[in-house]
């Protein structure tokens, strides 16, 4: 999967979690990462995310770094929607939908999303959609990426781990 990525920009990867809320309201997160270079690029919180919602949000990640060669997603009716699909012809985006039922094809947002869970999703009780809005991007930040080389980025700040 990861071995043709040379550099940043070259693939995104896309996927949803979902969360409940203190009101017993469903929310979704959507999560956009980098595939070279693991960066959590956006994430997207609310009750539902159509088709036309993810493409505004990829808008605005393609608007501060430019936009991917590339976008692996599974096959969820937002990202096989004409919408979808007719925007990534537009910009000349290939799209990679990974296998029914093979979540680790997508693997490098299937870890980040499992991070995002287990500190953020897990580790806060959200009162509403409006608190998950402001607390998940916080907690989790908007910069924040593991490299297949040790290192973790938060929010601009290395920090080294060592391993045992």
């Amino acid at each position: 999967m990861a071995s043709h990525l040379v550099r940043s920009n070259q693939e995104w990867a896309l996927d949803f979690v979902c969360d409940t809320l203190g009101t017993g309201r469903g929310i979704r997160v959507l999560a956009v990462v980098d595939a070279f270079t693991r960066e959590n690029l956006s994430l997207e919180v609310d009750t539902s995310l159509s088709s036309r919602r993810v493409t505004r949000s990829l808008e605005g990640v393609i608007e501060r770094r430019g936009k991917p060669e590339a976008i692996r997603c599974d096959n969820g009716p937002e990202l096989t929607s004409r919408h979808f699909l007719s925007w990534c012809e537009e910009r000349k985006i290939q799209l990679i939908h990974i296998q029914p039922g093979r979540p680790m094809q997508n693997g490098h947002v299937e870890s980040f999303n499992g991070r995002l869970r287990d500190e953020c999703l897990n580790a806060n009780w959200f009162r509403n959609l409006m608190d998950a809005r402001e607390k998940i991007p916080d907690c989790y930040g908007a910069v924040r990426h593991c490299t297949h080389l040790a290192r973790l980025w938060v929010t601009g700040r290395r920090m080294s781990l060592r391993r045992s």
